[in-house]
Order: C-alpha cells, then structure tokens, then sequence
C-alpha cells in the first residue's frame, strides 16, 4: 500500500518583517497556505486554514477533503468580519493521498502552486489565480514579464473574500517515487523552474530538499515569504528500508547553507502536526520519513577523475631539489614578498570598492520606489521599499486625504497588497482607483 511521507519548512525571508505564510504535513495531508491583508489578517487568515486542514486524519476522500477547505473559507471570512481584520484571506494548495484506489487529490485556491515530479520530470500542476496569470492567457504579457509585473502579487481568488469561494480540483494517479512539491509564490516568483527541479530530483531526503529550495529563493532576493512542502510517494512495504538507508546517507548540511536556515521557522520532529509550536504561531516545519534511495545520484571515483583536468606535463612528475644558492634564494624571498604587498593592496581596494558600489546600489535601490500604505487611519505614501531594505527605511513622502474607513473590502486588500510604484504620480493614481465603500451601506 502506498504512504505519503515528507517535510514542511517556512521562511520570512529577507524583506518582510513577519511570516504570513503557514504550512502543513502530516501522513494524511501536505498544505501552503499564503496570507493576505495586512500582518495580523494574513497571518491569522493561513491560521486558521492551516488549523482546520490538520484536523483531517486517517484515509481521507475527496469529499471530505474538499468539504474541509470550504469550511476553512467560511471561518476566515466569518473572523474577517471583525474591523481589525477587516479584508483579510489567504491562498491555499493541498494534496492528499487516496491509498485505497492510489490516487492523490489536489486543491487549490489562488496563486500558490503545486508540481508532480515524476521519473525526472517536473510539470505544474495547478493553475494561478491571479491577475498576471490572466494577462499571460491572453496573451498581453509573457512568463517573462509577468515574473516582474507591478501587480503580480494581486490575486483573483482567495479563501476568505466571500461566504462562497470556486475552488479547483485535480485528481491524479500515485505511484512509488512521485514527488510532489507545495509552494508559496515566494519560491517560484525567485528561482527559475528548471533550478526548482533539480535538488527535487537530486537531493533524497525530502527535508534537505525543502531547505535546500528555501536557500535557493533566499539567495534568488527573498523578497517575500518563503514556503516549501514536499510530498513523497512511497510503498509501504519498503518504508522501513528507506528510513534506515536515508539516515545512514544524511549529511550534516554545510555551514554556508546553515547560516541561511538560523531564520528558518521549525519545530521539531516531536513536535505534533496538529498542535502549535513553541513560537504559538503554528506549525512551520515538520519532518517524517524521507525518500526512497534509488533517485540518489551516484558518482564512482573513476567518475571524479574525468571532472578533474590535470595537464599532461604534471602527471608522474617530481618536484626536484633547488640548486638555487642561499643569496639566490633571499633575493627570490625578497621578490615574493614584494609581489604579495602588491597583491594585497589591490585586494584591499577590491573590497573597498566592492563595498562602496553594494552600499551606493542599496541605498539606490530602497529609495526608488513608492507604495501606499495605512497610517493612523489614513492612507499615505511612503518613498521606498514596504518593510524597509537593510538599513534603508520607507520615509514618508505625502498624504492623500483617503481615510482608511472610506474604502472598500476590496479596496483594503489591494492597499495591503503593498504594490511598488516607479513614481509618485503612479501611486497617487493607484490610491485614487482604490475601490471606495457605497456610503449608503456604511449608513445602513
């Protein structure tokens, strides 16, 4: 019978100053789910998703498990009739696992993504619901453009925004070694797919290889929150197997890649897929039984040596004794010495300079952009980059006279989607296009 095992790891990434996203795996379920609407909403939003979705255990159906996440965007919008969270929603893709007839169910509501890697091959699976993906199928952007298009942080539907919510279903077969890979738009939107798919097929433990996509999004700019979920398909016979050869192979990770994953939020192997961890934010990463070991790529020492070129010349040669005299040899020392001075002070200009252009490009870069955003009550505009670049904080530059109370539901979750503007013109039109409440509901 086949068992789904895997990893769940969440990152806040480099810029964003809190983590909205949530993440899920347990035997039953794997989930993402990306928050929107403002720091408290979005955060409470993928909560009680999250919360919600952990509840399922055992065999789970597809009713049942459609029926769970309809249920999940009744509660967030019901808590986001509160004013504090007024506007709030979150996307969500989860898969489970149908061992009875070996197949596997995925939903998915707005942008965050789900791929099936199979034998090699890594295909996506759901499709966006967002405003940049409707650009791209009619054909008025391309996949290139929308990677970096102003407004591709806007989604068109979400769990939350609505009593009712359109949700898409995908059924696929399972078989032994499918690997599938849940994701936040914090992942895909940094690194390229083809450098997505490879640690999926090279790295066997599914732990390693969620982190190790986590690494790639944060050196790819981290530019919002990071979430990773990786799903293994596996027989259950073999499953014992497995777990004592992936943990024979397991490495400790680098201490380059150690440093990125200090931030990674986690809790531990005991800690309960359906209990909180030890921050009360929820569960951030779990871990279970890894991959089975017949994907890890092999490379014999033979292998090695045909990536090494070593010259001809080289090969069997014997360094012979010096016949240098000792005045010879001072004269040679004093040489060298004089060569490394020279070396070392333009290495020293290197780095000086190095530093002088990322310092001059940072400041550049966190002060050439402008966003609206709320500010006791009112909505203003900053100049800069939401939740600031290093040492660079948003100033701000201008109110507009829009008070927070006169928007509309929709009009609050695009403020909160913290939309970046080249110029102060493009965003003082933004925030005149906010959707304004109807004054006569407001009086009612």
């Amino acid at each position: 019978m086949l068992k789904m095992t895997g990893a769940a790891v969440t990152h806040i990434g480099q810029v964003r100053k809190t983590n909205q996203d949530r993440v899920l795996f347990s035997p039953s379920v794997g989930a993402v789910a990306d928050g929107m609407g403002g720091h408290q909403g979005g955060e409470q939003a993928a909560a009680i998703t999250i919360e919600i979705l952990a509840g399922l255990s055992g065999q789970v159906s597809k009713d049942r498990f459609v029926d769970t996440v309809v249920a999940a965007n009744r509660a967030v919008f019901e808590e986001s009739e509160r004013p504090e969270l007024r506007g709030m929603g979150t996307t969500v893709v989860a898969a489970a696992l149908h061992s009875e007839d070996a197949t596997i169910t995925v939903i998915n509501v707005g942008d965050s993504r789900c791929y099936l890697l199979r034998r090699g091959e890594l295909r996506q699976i759901t499709v966006d619901h967002s405003l940049v993906e409707e650009l791209v199928r009619q054909g008025r952007i391309t996949e290139e453009d929308a990677r970096s298009h102003p407004q591709r942080n806007i989604v068109t539907r979400a769990l939350g925004l609505s009593d009712e919510v359109e949700i898409d279903v995908f059924e696929l077969d399972a078989g032994h070694g499918d690997r599938l890979l849940l994701c936040s738009d914090g992942l895909f939107n940094e690194v390229e797919i083809d450098a997505i798919a490879a640690p999926l097929r090279e790295i066997d433990d599914a732990d390693l290889a969620a982190r190790s996509l986590i690494d790639l999004a944060v050196a790819g700019g981290g530019r919002d929150n990071i979430s990773v979920v990786v799903l293994d398909i596996v027989d259950d016979g073999h499953a014992e197997f497995i777990r004592e050869q992936a943990e024979s192979a397991r490495r400790p990770t680098p201490k380059a890649a150690a440093a990125v994953f200090d931030e990674v939020e986690s809790t531990s192997d005991e800690t309960p897929a359906d209990e909180p961890g030890p921050d009360g934010e929820g569960i951030d990463q779990v871990s279970v039984d890894p991959r089975p070991t017949d994907r890890l790529p092999v490379t014999d020492a033979e292998e090695v040596g045909d990536l090494v070129d070593v010259p001809e010349s080289s090969r069997g040669h014997q360094p012979s004794a010096s016949s240098d005299s000792r005045s010879g040899g001072l004269a040679d020392d004093d040489r060298l010495m004089s060569e490394d001075r020279g070396r070392a002070r333009w290495v020293a200009m290197a780095v000086i300079m190095t530093f002088l252009v990322a310092f001059l490009g940072i400041n550049w870069f966190g002060s050439s952009a402008y966003f609206a955003a709320e500010q006791s009550g009112e909505v203003v505009i900053f100049r800069g980059r939401p939740g600031g670049i290093l040492w660079v904080d948003p100033e701000l530059e201008q109110p507009t006279g829009v008070a927070i109370e006169d928007l509309a539901p929709a009009g609050v979750l695009k403020l909160e989607e913290e939309l970046e503007w080249t110029s102060l013109e493009a965003a003082i039109e933004f925030v005149d296009q906010l959707e304004r409440a109807d004054p006569d509901e407001a009086e009612s």
